[in-house]
């Protein structure tokens, strides 16, 4: 899988993803130009868009009456000594993402406890719990033709 981003201007980037175009940008209160999600916004848009078709496809094989499915994810970052649980330094920013779900159709306990299960199962869940290794692609740079006035740049 493979994704590509340019930056258009400001801070607007245009990524695309398969057959699909799509920006992101920062709000005005950041000087960018609000023309899209902010790139965190994306990452969560990913995380929930994930559980949901995880469930929704683990709800059709089973022949559940699983008619909708809302989500609603929010994150924030504390220290980890305010964190209960958390296995960072104390003063380590440790960051939280809390999901709340609610399911539509005919369900009963069972069935609703087994799909939140089924959402934290999500390959983008799986990614951020556990290990990733980010590695740096040597990429070789255009070279650019600096012209000045006074000065002759014979490779023009």
């Amino acid at each position: 899988m493979s994704i590509s981003a340019k930056l258009i201007r400001n801070y607007q980037v245009e990524i695309k993803a398969g057959s699909h175009t799509f920006y992101s940008d920062e709000p005005k209160d950041l000087k960018g130009d609000d023309t899209g999600p902010t790139p965190m916004e994306l990452f969560l848009s990913s995380l929930a868009g994930c559980k949901v078709i995880t469930v929704q496809m683990y709800a059709q094989r089973k022949g559940w009456d699983l008619q909708g499915m809302n989500i609603q994810l929010t994150m924030e970052k504390k220290k980890a000594s305010e964190v209960e649980g958390a296995q960072s330094a104390p003063n380590k920013p440790v960051t939280i993402i809390e999901s709340a779900i609610t399911f539509e159709g005919d369900l009963d306990e069972d069935q609703i406890k087994r799909m939140l299960t089924i959402a934290d199962k999500c390959p983008v869940h799986k990614v951020v719990t556990g290990e990733v290794i980010m590695k740096k692609k040597p990429v070789p740079q255009p070279q650019s033709k600096l012209h000045l006035p006074g000065i002759v740049n014979n490779d023009a």
